[in-house]
């Protein structure tokens, strides 16, 4: 079964709606929604994770990223699926200032963007 992504509008006000434990996800979120890659990656909002994907539509058998704040030790955390029976094969955690970074980080590491594009922001 095919999903849909959801926009990047919606995204941002739910988890600005959300726990304020949980601002450091809002700030991200905000972050890429106002960020050159918006309109080439496409999120979805997954209870207090953010799922990000390189089509529009997707389904659990897509590449995705899901991204997901701890605030029992106040940071990122960031995994990358290709297939659902293959092992994950990017994770990275950072502080709460380097996860917009770690997310561009990501963009380059998996040609999601040619990396031109990505150096000078899109």
């Amino acid at each position: 079964m095919r999903n849909k992504a959801h926009k990047w509008e919606d995204v941002l006000i739910r988890f600005e709606k959300g726990p304020p434990d949980f601002k450091p996800m809002a700030d991200l979120v905000r972050r890429i929604s106002l960020s050159p890659y918006r309109d080439n990656v496409f999120p979805a909002k997954s209870m207090f994770s953010l799922l990000v994907f390189q089509t529009e539509e997707w389904d659990w058998m897509c590449e995705m990223l899901r991204i997901e704040y701890s605030i029992k030790d106040g940071k990122f955390y960031f995994e990358f699926f290709e297939h659902p029976n293959i092992k994950t094969s990017w994770k990275k955690n950072c502080p709460t200032e380097e996860g917009y970074s770690a997310f561009i980080h990501f963009l380059k590491l998996k040609n999601w963007f040619p990396v031109a594009e990505v150096e000078r922001g899109a």
